[in-house]
């Protein structure tokens, strides 16, 4: 589809550093248009878990996609639609009152980065 993210741009995009362990851990990237699903719109849809603010995390990611791709993508924060479906994070165990991380990934809600063709430049 036209309206989908160029296999080398994907793996530009996953090569330039932006997802990682302190950002955004890439559990999965999915073509949407291969997915068959309608209601899911255009594009890839990265998911994974995040590791740091959503906002600095969403920043940074438009700001290295404009950096490679110029204004040819548009990337949209959502929230993770099958996330609540196939991995509930686990009950944290109790544990120091210092190990803040374990519980703050928990209450975080579950988001993805979808990337495609930016429709008003065509």
């Amino acid at each position: 589809g036209e309206n989908s993210m160029d296999k080398v741009d994907i793996k530009r995009l996953k090569e330039s550093g932006v997802f990682g362990p302190l950002t955004f851990w890439v559990t999965e990237i999915k073509n949407l248009e291969e997915s068959g699903s309608q209601s899911a719109g255009s594009g890839v849809l990265i998911r994974g878990n995040l590791r740091a603010d959503r906002l600095e995390v969403f920043n940074a990611v438009c700001a290295k996609v404009k950096e490679l791709f110029g204004g040819k993508y548009e990337v949209l924060m959502i929230e993770d639609p099958e996330a609540a479906e196939d991995d509930t994070p686990a009950p944290t165990p109790r544990s120091k009152a210092g190990d803040k991380a374990a519980t703050a990934a928990v209450q975080e809600p579950r988001v993805a980065f979808q990337v495609s063709r930016d429709a008003g430049r065509g």
